[in-house]
């Protein structure tokens, strides 16, 4: 395949936006590349995947396969044979991605910034890793020589903002450059890379938007717990700034890649966080299914943890991290799990809403028989329906068996997924030396983002092969794949979703179905994981 065989295929992460906040600033004349293609082309609201984070999202988005299939279910995983959890990697995932296909299809293709990339790949172009990367390296980029070329053409790249630093001291001056300048850094490297104009498929994922919601939503909603008119008037229009610039990064590559056919699109929406943190393991605990017998070295590693967690700073952690980084890592191990008798207890949580039954065979000492795995769930399903928060509104929107929930049963994945209401803060256990499982962020005296996932992305396409319809019914995420893969010709396995229906042309089918692999097995290294945990704690989306 070559570049005149096949549209010249753009696909840009507008991470974590959504059509009513690009409407907003769209309004305003402020997106005006994005407010071209929608003229042009077709787009449409995108349900996003449970836990509608970037792990499971984006690895669901470019494979178009659900998580019970592709094996990616969080950040983190349950380590196999113990009770523990560690960060997933690119090598977990179970399926080929849709640079595979087009690779195997002759196409030449250049991937940046997607997570759930690390180690990058072999594939036939270039890929750069995203956000699961511990930092650019030579494992992170392939080809490896490519690694050199970046540090001597862009040296700012780096493979995601410190804002999330920032942010946590209130210094918003600087996490609105961080987030905005690293974008800028990323978008103009590709745009170098992409000069030539000797690639098939181009993606990047533009991740500010995301960054934008977490950290400065609480400025920009007048509505939100935390918000402070003071600090309104100087960053409540922040989140628009980050569009703007994510806009106008779009346009240089466009301007630079010169693509025949471009797609838009987020992972998940973003919206307001509330004001209460859930504690799944200490709910667990609280309703029967965990039983916690209080012993010295758990009860001090999870003081200790606590106190880490909220006393050190960031920068702090990172210079003591060669001296206490494994000392602070086994305390969360302790802290989360280390006061479990496992013996008496039948379910567990990990830092997502999900549930896993302590499952005889499966779990080190499981508990719960096969016959007896359906009572178990029913009744966690339950107590989940009638669990209240104080005002007397449920505390859990969905709760549903994860049979339900995913297509597909390959290992690592929940049992049970108990989805709580909108914007509340998930936690795998309580560290913060208060009582209870259900708290509220403004008596905590601790940092977290204000701003929350959504279930709601969005999907924008114009160019060769996408009909100019406008808005359509909403469509789901598993559906990019199957598009891009069928505006470039490219032939694929039969996946879960068909492309969306503004694409003028079917998903060529090689007929074969997609078989789930044993995935590759290769763990971060302490040092590495410390690292990405870092970021993701940053982010709110681990302990």
């Amino acid at each position: 395949m070559s570049p005149a065989a096949t549209p010249r295929t753009l696909v840009v992460g507008f991470d974590g936006a959504t059509l009513e906040m690009c409407d907003r600033w769209r309004a305003y004349g402020r997106m005006p590349v994005l407010d071209g293609l929608m003229a042009d082309g077709s787009w449409a609201r995108m349900r996003s995947v449970f836990p509608f984070n970037s792990a499971v999202a984006w690895t669901t988005l470019v494979t178009g396969l659900s998580p019970g299939t592709h094996g990616i279910f969080d950040f983190v995983l349950p380590r196999e044979g113990a009770y523990s959890l560690r960060v997933a990697t690119g090598d977990d995932r179970r399926v080929p991605a849709v640079w595979t296909h087009a690779s195997a299809g002759g196409a030449r293709v250049g991937v940046v910034n997607i997570p759930m990339t690390f180690p990058s790949e072999p594939v036939n172009g270039f890929m750069i890793s995203g956000m699961d990367a511990p930092g650019l390296g030579e494992r992170a980029v392939h080809p490896p020589e490519l690694l050199d070329r970046i540090r001597r053409i862009q040296p700012d790249y780096r493979i995601m903002s410190k804002a999330y630093i920032r942010a946590e001291h209130g210094e918003w001056d600087s996490a609105e450059r961080e987030l905005i300048g690293a974008m800028e850094a990323r978008a103009r490297l590709v745009a170098k890379l992409a000069r030539p104009r000797d690639l098939d498929l181009l993606m990047v994922n533009l991740e500010a938007t995301d960054g934008s919601h977490h950290f400065f939503w609480q400025h920009f909603d007048p509505t939100h717990p935390r918000h402070d008119r003071e600090l309104a008037r100087r960053y409540g229009d922040t989140i628009g700034r980050v569009y703007e610039a994510t806009d106008r990064e779009l346009g240089r590559l466009i301007d630079a890649y010169a693509p025949d056919t471009v797609f838009v699109v987020s992972d998940h929406g973003g919206g307001p966080s509330n004001d209460w943190v859930l504690y799944m393991n200490d709910w667990l605990a609280a309703e029967g299914f965990m039983a916690i017998q209080r012993r010295a070295r758990a009860s001090l590693a999870k003081r200790a943890y606590g106190t880490a967690m909220k006393h050190m700073s960031v920068p702090l952690k990172r210079r003591l991290r060669p001296l206490f980084g494994a000392w602070i890592e086994r305390a969360k191990g302790i802290a989360l799990y280390g006061d479990v008798d496992w013996s008496r207890s039948r379910a567990y949580g990990t830092v997502q809403s999900m549930v896993r039954l302590n499952e005889v065979g499966r779990e080190p000492t499981g508990t719960v028989r096969p016959e007896d795995r359906e009572a178990v769930l029913k009744e966690l399903a339950d107590r989940a329906a009638a669990r209240r928060f104080p005002d007397g509104r449920p505390l859990f929107e969905r709760v549903a068996r994860a049979s339900e929930v995913y297509e597909g049963t390959v290992p690592g994945g929940p049992d049970l997924v108990v989805e709580p209401e909108l914007g509340t803060q998930v936690r795998g256990r309580n560290t913060s030396g208060r009582e209870g499982f259900l708290l509220r962020v403004s008596e905590m005296g601790v940092w977290y983002p204000s701003g929350e996932h959504t279930p709601v992305g969005m999907a924008v396409a114009a160019g060769t092969g996408i009909e100019r319809r406008g808005e359509v019914d909403e469509q789901g995420i598993s559906q990019v794949a199957p598009s891009i893969l069928a505006v470039m010709g490219v032939p694929a396995p039969t996946l879960s979703g068909e492309p969306f229906p503004f694409v003028s042309s079917g998903l060529v089918s090689t007929g074969r179905t997609v078989e789930a692999a044993a995935p590759a097995g290769s763990e971060l290294s302490e040092a590495e994981e410390a690292e990405v945990l870092e970021r993701l704690r940053g982010l709110g989306y681990v302990d």
